[in-house]
């Protein structure tokens, strides 16, 4: 079965409560990616000024070694943000698709109407 017809199914379907709180928890998993691509770079960038500080510059090698950690850490910041941006407009096109197809999210508990009797004996 292609990709493409795999979630035809779903399309018509309506948004309800757990598919809304996927959706939050894409956004949420999204972050704590970005988080972790900014963890990764600084960690490459301050190991990469530090190598430089400390070791001699005859030993060519770890210099090189050190201005590909110092030069690496903004790149992986400039990809995690990339692929962070990339994300953040796949999921709000998405929600907004999802959103167009239905007017609004709303969670409507359902009536119970042993509940409701006794509420009402009570008054």
């Amino acid at each position: 079965m292609p990709d493409s017809d795999r979630y035809q199914k779903f399309i018509n379907e309506e948004l309800i409560l757990r598919d809304q709180l996927a959706i939050d928890r894409t956004k949420l998993s999204n972050d704590r990616t970005l988080l972790a691509f900014a963890r990764t770079a600084l960690t490459l960038f301050i190991t990469g000024i530090t190598a430089l500080h400390f070791i001699p510059g005859e030993d060519l090698v770890l210099h090189t070694l050190a201005w590909l950690f110092t030069i690496g850490g903004p790149v992986v910041l400039y990809l995690g943000l990339k692929r962070y941006r990339r994300m953040i407009h796949d999921i709000t096109s998405e929600e907004k698709r999802l959103v167009s197809k239905r007017k609004h999210f709303s969670f409507v508990m359902p009536r119970f109407p042993r509940f409701h009797k006794e509420q009402n004996n009570a008054q």
